[in-house]
């Protein structure tokens, strides 16, 4: 057992519980609202190239979003 003489753990604990219960995971979001998900249309089996923007490379017959330039 540890010896909490400052008292702090029980503080640290009340604020840890409150990250637990306040967590959303932000791609079960996406998952679960259509609103979001279309954000992700064109990740998706969707006509290519509905983003101007998004470029693809041709990865083991398939696509993928081109990587950022540096």
């Amino acid at each position: 057992m540890v010896n909490d003489s400052l008292g702090m753990g029980a503080a640290w604990e009340e604020e840890m519980q409150g990250l637990v219960d306040s967590y959303s995971c932000e791609w079960k979001d996406v998952v679960e609202n259509p609103e979001l998900r279309k954000r992700f249309v064109h990740f998706v089996n969707a006509p290519r190239k509905k983003d101007p923007e998004l470029q693809f490379d041709p990865l083991r017959n398939q696509i993928k979003a081109q990587e950022w330039q540096k």
